[in-house]
């Protein structure tokens, strides 16, 4: 009697009992399937998947025992994570019960292989993966950390450069422009990024830096025409001035002529006064004689008014000015000739202070109480005068103690024949 096996799969065919076999035995054949295959069947002798099966001898005998090996099996390949890659196995399929798979990663630039997960582990690549049943493998990329980007202005002018939020890995688009400021011009890019345009967009592959170009505007230039008889001054006298850039003018009157006012770019007359460049600039400086000049000029009171003030603040309207604490004392003067000189300013007849320059004002620090007086003098350019003055009440204790003073002098404005406290 003759046992073979056949097919792709593995496996063992026995008997029993052994030889030598005479006519009319019986014998019991059986096939042992191997693991990862699976009996087909006999052939020969005997038939069908039955096993054991029992064969009478009556004659040379035959058995084949077939085996087929289990599969196909799926193989499914993936990749995942923040990073970029591929993931490979050779020889392609189909794979059958025990079949050797080489399995390996393919890295993309900016990104690193973080390792399998699934039918394989670990992040040595490749790997062989021996087929057992279905298998999956994923294949894990990270981006590699940030990238960092610098960036930076420079230049005569001003401004700033800005670009779209972070963190930057690699392949990530960052749109980068410049803001010129106001007077400025953006001159270009610098560093890894060129050209005026703006904005534009940069790649990052590894840490960048962006430079933002700016240049002050200028080529400005100051004119200055004299009405009358005198000359300006200009502090710094130059053929041109850059965007921004003080000029200080000082007007300066010939033998029997005042300086009157400013025209053109400038007004009033404050003299010495500044002129901020922002483009080409004309100014007139208008003088007057002397003698020409008799008309006095006007100058106001504006603070205190009939109101009561605690530490310079209006609190209420009243039917006179009540100071408590300090206060600054303002005034309006002005004058359509020569111009004026200064404000001085006045506490009860007594000279506490001046002003040259509107606005015009005197800081009152006085700590005694009680009824005093204000008086303001203007002096113009050609030596006229003009004077105001109130009548006001002081009050240097706290606040809270003037309440009942202030009760009884509404009473006595109201009721009393002349109260005395209205502003002159």
């Amino acid at each position: 009697m003759t046992l073979t096996t056949s097919g792709t799969g593995s496996g063992t065919i026995q008997a029993s009992p052994a030889g030598p076999y005479y006519w009319g035995a019986s014998v019991t054949i059986w096939a042992n399937v191997s693991t990862g295959s699976t009996f087909a069947g006999f052939t020969g002798g005997l038939t069908g998947t039955t096993t054991p099966q029992t064969l009478v001898m009556n004659g040379p005998k035959s058995v084949d025992a077939a085996f087929t090996l289990n599969g196909p099996y799926s193989l499914t390949l993936t990749t995942s994570g923040t990073g970029s890659g591929t993931i490979q196995a050779s020889p392609a399929g189909p794979y059958y019960w025990g079949a050797s798979v080489t399995i390996w990663a393919n890295v993309s630039t900016g990104s690193t292989f973080a390792g399998f997960t699934g039918g394989l582990t670990g992040t040595t690549t490749p790997q062989t993966l021996i087929i057992n049943g279905p298998k999956s493998v994923d294949a894990q990329f990270t981006l590699q950390a940030g990238y960092t980007l610098g960036l930076s202005t420079s230049g005569t002018g001003s401004g700033t450069i800005q670009a779209s939020p972070g963190p930057y890995y690699y392949g990530t688009i960052v749109t980068i422009w410049a803001n010129a400021s106001i007077g400025s011009t953006f001159t270009g890019f610098s560093g890894d990024l060129t050209g005026t345009t703006t904005p534009q967009t940069l790649i990052m592959n590894e840490s960048k830096h962006v430079d933002a170009q700016f240049t002050l505007q200028g080529g400005f230039t100051l004119t200055i025409t004299i009405q009358g008889s005198g000359s300006v001054v200009k502090v710094p006298d130059q053929e041109s001035y850059t965007y921004g850039q003080v000029v200080q003018l000082t007007a300066n009157p010939a033998a029997d002529w005042v300086f009157n006012h400013w025209a053109g770019d400038l007004s009033g007359s404050t003299n010495p006064t500044t002129i901020t460049m922002t483009g080409n600039k004309a100014v007139t400086a208008n003088f007057t004689l002397a003698g020409d000049d008799t008309i006095p000029p006007v100058v106001e009171i504006i603070k205190p008014i009939n109101a009561i003030y605690i530490f310079n603040k209006p609190i209420l309207p009243f039917r006179m000015p009540v100071v408590v604490q300090l206060i600054t004392i303002e005034v309006n003067a002005s004058d359509n000739q020569s111009g004026i000189d200064r404000v001085e300013f006045y506490i009860d007849g007594v000279l506490k202070g001046n002003d040259s320059s509107a606005p015009y004002s005197y800081d009152w620090n006085e700590i005694r109480s009680g009824k005093r007086t204000i008086k303001v003098t203007a002096y113009d350019n050609a030596g006229n005068i003009a004077s105001a003055e109130i009548l006001v009440f002081k009050w240097r204790f706290h606040p809270i103690l003037i309440i009942p003073i202030l009760l009884l002098g509404m009473l006595w404005a109201r009721y009393g024949k002349d109260s005395g406290w209205t502003a002159k």
